[in-house]
């Protein structure tokens, strides 16, 4: 963790609005309306600090490119959002779901290792992901960073990264080695996740296949009240393993 001197705090804060710490957070949506922005930045990345930005509903990103090792706390202007109970299945989802099993937290260290080697942007940084892996040994605050991956005869073909707190589960990140296959490790989480009683999916920023999928836009404000509102109920538990082919039934 970098100590905040004032003067670093002031330097980062020209930049985006500077948080101290977990006491900070109930001020990010203030703080971005003021600058008109989307992050506040943070030197601090341990559990607890990661924890509280995620319980807060926010997402951690990091930094480290410049040589500052930073923690990036993004508050979308609109967020994707999805009704697990809800996802659109395609036909040829249902078709590549064939002979494919997915599973919840069975490789998360090997899943974000992946993850990191598929994307070529750096903001899962060294420190963001020791801390989202003691999240996973260890929930605080509630959340727990989680793992979902899909197999075909053992292998490992895609996965995703993301966190529960409560009844909301948020995607963070994911991969696939086999067209397709991440397709149905969204298709097939979304059952699992309708089926353990989530409320809310939150997918993060807009693109194209998460509407696809069935996601609405949320503007800030309200976003951040709805998870709140599914984070204060105890977290449901999901099904460790199934059968895809079995999950995209109709």
């Amino acid at each position: 963790m970098i100590h905040s001197s004032p003067q670093l705090a002031a330097a980062l804060d020209r930049l985006f609005p500077f948080v101290d710490g977990p006491d900070d957070l109930p001020l990010v949506p203030r703080l971005l309306e003021e600058r008109g922005g989307e992050f506040c930045v943070a030197t601090r990345h341990d559990p607890q600090m990661v924890a509280a930005v995620c319980r807060h509903g926010y997402m951690p990103m990091s930094e480290d490119s410049t040589g500052l090792d930073l923690l990036l706390i993004k508050s979308h202007r609109s967020r994707c959002v999805l009704d697990p109970s809800s996802v659109h299945v395609s036909k040829s989802t249902r078709r590549r779901s064939s002979g494919l099993d997915i599973r919840v937290d069975s490789a998360f260290i090997e899943c974000l290792g992946r993850i990191v080697r598929h994307h070529r942007d750096r903001w899962l940084s060294r420190s963001l992901r020791e801390a989202l892996r003691s999240l996973h040994r260890t929930p605080m605050n509630g959340v727990a960073a989680r793992s979902v991956e899909v197999y075909a005869r053992g292998e490992l073909i895609a996965g995703e990264i993301g966190y529960t707190c409560g009844r909301a589960y948020t995607s963070l990140s994911g991969f696939y080695a086999v067209s397709g296959a991440g397709s149905v490790q969204l298709a097939c989480l979304g059952r699992l996740l309708a089926r353990a009683g989530f409320a809310l999916w939150d997918l993060g920023m807009e693109i194209d296949y998460k509407i696809r999928l069935g996601a609405r836009l949320v503007e800030r404000s309200r976003f951040l009240s709805e998870y709140r509102t599914a984070c204060a109920e105890p977290t449901p538990s999901i099904q460790l393993r199934a059968s895809c082919e079995e999950l995209l039934e109709r």
